[in-house]
């Protein structure tokens, strides 16, 4: 099968049902945010990390939205759930992009992290705080933020899909102050206080683009 969306295709194959029902409602919004904010900054190198990447179809789209760009790609993907690890690894190797996968969660303080996958939707998870459902739940082996980072590389785009966590994993990341890059964030409930205090610290302009989607960018970019 092929994918096409904003004047891109990408070949790719599943044998999960779930993956196929969220093919229907991946985050196109968040993909055309990025592509916008990576022509505005007239980058030539994507270096980016996704964190809840879910199957990746962002990170997917993107890999082949640069590639027709002539504009250099890789990624981290950050993903707990293993119906999508291994589409999104098969989808990567199939089409020969540089996506690289930590199949974790992300924790600050514990090194498993209790994580639900929700009923009849076997390639969607809820990980801490989301969790509807504690007598449904695994553990996953979790990371640091900073480990992560030191893993990787330093990115100059990062997205975060992380339900009811976001902030938590944000206040981490805003932590390594990384030089320029621009950060899409999808807040559940709007920008707590905190994060506002620590971007104003730290010299970071948040940008509302819809309910949820929240752009940071360093106050020397924010009119891009």
């Amino acid at each position: 099968r092929k994918i096409k969306e904003l004047g891109s295709s990408v070949s790719m194959s599943t044998s999960d049902e779930g993956i196929d029902m969220r093919m229907h409602v991946w985050k196109r919004e968040a993909l055309i945010i990025l592509m916008e904010t990576i022509l505005k900054k007239k980058l030539k190198k994507i270096k980016l990390i996704e964190i809840g990447a879910a199957s990746g179809i962002v990170s997917i789209m993107l890999a082949k939205w640069a590639k027709k760009k002539n504009i250099v790609f890789k990624a981290y993907c950050v993903e707990p759930n293993f119906s999508n690890v291994n589409f999104l690894q098969k989808t990567a190797s199939k089409n020969n992009f540089d996506i690289r996968i930590f199949p974790v969660a992300v924790n600050q303080t514990q090194k498993w992290t209790a994580f639900e996958e929700v009923e009849n939707y076997g390639t969607k998870g809820h990980v801490g705080d989301a969790i509807l459902n504690k007598d449904n739940q695994i553990f996953k082996f979790s990371l640091a933020i900073k480990d992560i980072i030191a893993a990787g590389f330093e990115p100059n785009i990062i997205y975060i899909d992380a339900l009811l966590n976001e902030s938590l994993i944000l206040d981490k990341l805003l932590d390594e102050n990384f030089s320029s890059a621009s950060i899409l964030v999808e807040f559940d409930y709007g920008v707590p206080d905190n994060i506002i205090d620590k971007c104003n610290d730290l010299n970071y302009h948040i940008k509302k683009i819809d309910n949820e989607h929240y752009l940071l960018l360093k106050n020397e970019d924010k009119n891009d």
